[in-house]
């Protein structure tokens, strides 16, 4: 009898250990403040076809959605995306959002990941492109940048390579 509430003690740690482990790590953080208010602000207007934009933080990436009344063209895409990717790699955004506490914690060195996503109402019509850093010392480039259309493959070579 003891012995068994031994091994439910047990268990019961092991798996409140691992819930905790695996829950903790992929905290999402939704992203706010005058920038962003800003940076929403300014687009939403540039951009009629956006019906809302909303940026989040998950451990090493941070995601920026812009949800669409209508579809874009590709040269639009492009467009919004070199926007939302300039606001990204900015030097107020590193220093206001990517070194704040909440946030530089995740990062003991290295760059995050970046990820603009295009969607409509329609679930099938999504594109996404990603902003990938290289970690590694002295790499060249530091960021690769890919582009996936509604079938989710990569179109052709890395969109941009870029040593921010």
């Amino acid at each position: 009898m003891r012995r068994s509430w031994i091994q439910t003690i047990g268990l019961l740690t092991f798996m409140l250990i691992t819930i905790a482990l695996t829950t903790g790590c992929s905290k999402t953080i939704a992203i706010s403040g005058e920038q962003a208010d800003d940076f929403h602000d300014r687009i939403e207007q540039d951009y009629p076809a956006i019906e809302k934009t909303t940026l989040t933080f998950e451990p090493l990436t941070f995601h920026m959605t812009h949800v669409l009344k209508e579809p874009l063209d590709e040269k639009e895409k492009a467009k919004l995306f070199e926007d939302s990717r300039r606001f990204l790699m900015s030097d107020r955004f590193d220093e206001e959002i990517i070194q704040s506490p909440k946030i530089a914690k995740y990062f003991s060195s290295g760059h995050p990941n970046f990820v603009v996503v295009f969607r409509t109402e329609n679930p099938d019509s999504i594109s996404r492109f990603e902003l990938r850093a290289n970690n590694e010392k002295n790499a060249d480039p530091v960021y690769r940048q890919w582009y996936y259309a509604e079938d989710d493959e990569a179109l052709g070579e890395p969109y941009v390579e870029e040593n921010k």
